[in-house]
């Protein structure tokens, strides 16, 4: 179980929903927006030191929502940067292609040959592209750009 699916069951399970920080690895764009968007209160990375996470506990049990400062910049400067051109290798392509068609992770690293976890970084990456949050958000911005379209019932990747 990783921490955005330990959010979810402590949320759940836990009707005063306690405030919740993650120490995690993970600094992309879109897990962190997962994690906020599931309401942690606090998301550092493991690089943080003793006394950072000591402050970032207090403060999330006092209700201040903390970022990692590595985390919170890049988020910063992607808010400042103007969009780039939407540039797909052909595996995330060829992954997209498949969320399209309704596969799992596990479904998709069986048909292209690939672990879970790599898929999860490719998918992880086409929500960071395509500037979204989830999986449902980037098959139909996949299929409103033309990246993906519906033929005889299936989906294909476009020329």
């Amino acid at each position: 179980m990783d921490g955005l699916e330990l959010t979810k069951a402590i949320k759940c399970r836990f009707p005063t929903k306690p405030a919740v920080a993650i120490l995690t690895a993970y600094d992309d764009s879109a897990y962190v927006s997962e994690a906020l968007d599931l309401g942690v209160k606090g998301y550092l990375l493991k690089t943080s030191s003793a006394k950072e996470l000591c402050h970032a506990i207090r403060a999330v049990n006092d209700g201040v929502v903390v970022l990692d400062k590595e985390v919170s910049q890049r988020f910063a400067n992607r808010r400042h940067r103007a969009p780039s051109p939407l540039t797909l290798t052909v595996r995330e392509v060829e992954v997209l292609t498949l969320l399209a068609k309704g596969y799992s992770n596990k479904q998709i690293a069986s048909e292209l040959y690939l672990s879970p976890r790599t898929v999860e970084g490719y998918i992880s990456n086409l929500l960071t592209k395509l500037d979204v949050k989830s999986r449902t958000e980037a098959v139909i911005c996949a299929i409103s750009r033309h990246l993906v379209e519906l033929k005889d019932n299936a989906y294909t990747i476009s020329s």
